[in-house]
């Protein structure tokens, strides 16, 4: 049986799409990747010239690291243990602030929105708020506030080698320049993509490309880490991708997706959200809290099931003011995301139900 995981495999059709949907009175911004994104927008948008920003306690390192190269001031607020914020520490610590905020961000898990609209009552006026929908797909019937900056990565969900969307009430736009590392995360980034591939679905090819997988994904990165300050428009090999991605394999992920929220009922393990969506948006995975999470990945990982989840590099509070945010440690420590795979067959989804179904965690 091959590994049951989230990796990204290409795919194309001849007939080209609108890979996104318009909305009356926003603006698509398209970069190589939603860091540039952001940091064009710190850089160049028309936006508060202010320094201080206020981001979530448990935030990727692709929002960290444009705030943090830009030069702004950053503090953290806390979350609980489902990514939601929490609204009374926040309305304390605005109160507190040394300085006026000027950057606000807001993350949406694991593609999961999580509602707040007493924001726009706390948060001034002036602020710019900054929503990240990086685990998302931007959907027709969701309605992005004119008021608000949103940062997609399709990249997460689709097997494309580049792309990151920003949508607000103007374009920002930047220059495209010859940049050297630009094709290196290219080349890095198609090797990943097609010896992933390869190496999902064949299963005989799985152990011997798997560190080629690793390397190809390991040098994209770090590539990618060097292309932050130089923001670049998605290339013309980026925006075909895209245009010719089968859009219809999304909605296999919203299936897996509901079929893990109807069908999972073990009551070892929690369900990371508090409220299940009626309209399934596009996930990047389905999130579980699980209390002693290397025993149950080492369960998953007898069983062939590779899960995602993230680690460390995701943290950038000082070690001595931890204990200022339980709610956003306890979510990193104990999330597990279950694997959503356009290849996935009926069958292996309906084994990785059972598997995580008959889980026991030691006694």
């Amino acid at each position: 049986m091959r590994q049951l995981s989230p990796t990204r495999t290409w795919r194309w059709q001849a007939k080209p799409v609108a890979p996104r949907p318009g909305f009356e009175g926003l603006y698509w911004s398209d970069f190589n990747s939603g860091r540039e994104a952001i940091y064009a927008l710190l850089t160049q948008g028309e936006i508060p010239k202010g320094k201080l920003a206020l981001l979530p306690a448990w935030v990727p390192e692709g929002i960290y690291q444009p705030f943090h190269l830009a030069g702004c001031t950053i503090h953290f607020y806390e979350l609980n243990c489902f990514g939601q914020i929490d609204q009374a520490r926040l309305q304390a610590q605005l109160a507190q602030l040394p300085v006026e905020l000027s950057y606000f961000v807001q993350i949406h898990y694991f593609g999961l929105k999580r509602p707040a609209t007493w924001l726009r009552e706390l948060l001034p006026q002036a602020v710019c708020w900054i929503e990240d929908w990086a685990h998302s797909w931007p959907e027709a019937n969701r309605e992005y506030h004119a008021g608000h900056w949103h940062i997609f990565s399709p990249t997460k969900l689709v097997g494309v080698p580049e792309g990151g969307w920003l949508l607000g009430a103007q374009a920002v736009v930047v220059a495209p320049r010859s940049v050297m590392w630009r094709w290196f995360y290219l080349w890095w980034r198609l090797c990943y993509l097609g010896i992933a591939s390869l190496t999902f679905r064949r299963a005989a090819c799985a152990r011997l490309g798997a560190p080629f997988v690793n390397f190809a994904y390991t040098r994209s990165y770090r590539t990618l880490l060097k292309l932050t300050q130089q923001p670049q428009p998605l290339s013309r090999l980026g925006q075909y991708l895209l245009e010719h991605y089968p859009m219809d394999l999304l909605l296999r992920r919203q299936r897996q997706a509901q079929r893990y929220h109807e069908e999972l009922n073990n009551t070892y393990l929690k369900k990371g959200y508090v409220d299940w969506p009626d309209c399934i948006p596009v996930l990047l995975a389905y999130p579980l809290l699980v209390e002693n999470r290397s025993h149950f990945l080492d369960y998953l990982a007898a069983h062939q099931i590779g899960p995602q989840l993230f680690t460390d590099r995701w943290w950038f509070v000082a070690q001595e003011q931890n204990a200022l945010y339980p709610g956003a440690r306890q979510l990193l420590d104990q999330h597990v995301l279950l694997p959503l795979n356009q290849d996935f067959r009926k069958e292996e989804l309906d084994y990785i139900i059972r598997v995580v179904n008959a889980y026991r965690p030691p006694s």
